[in-house]
């Protein structure tokens, strides 16, 4: 008998789960604590305040952004060698262009 095969009816929603230790702080050293500056939207949040999705990946702590919290982040301070105009601590909120 065949197995029955399970159509994908549209994009799937992912629910956030218990938040785990940042992923970019356990690979890439990067301290908790410290500004991470987002490819995706352009906007800060401190190294921790990531989200954790059911997938298990953890995405950038803005609701309306897809980054992921590993590869889509680079800390403030390698935005700031290009930017020196730019505050030594970033604004929440604030999307700050390339």
């Amino acid at each position: 008998m065949a197995k029955k095969v399970k159509k994908f009816r549209g994009s799937r929603r992912l629910k956030p789960v218990q938040h785990q230790e940042p992923y970019i702080t356990q690979f890439m050293g990067v301290k908790s604590g410290a500004w991470v500056w987002c490819l995706h939207c352009g906007r800060c949040y401190r190294v921790g305040e990531h989200r954790d999705m059911s997938d298990g990946l953890q995405y950038c702590a803005y609701a309306d952004c897809n980054g992921d919290a590993v590869f889509d982040v680079w800390e403030w301070l390698v935005i700031r060698a290009s930017h020196p105009e730019y505050p030594k601590q970033p604004e929440r909120n604030k999307e700050y262009t390339l």
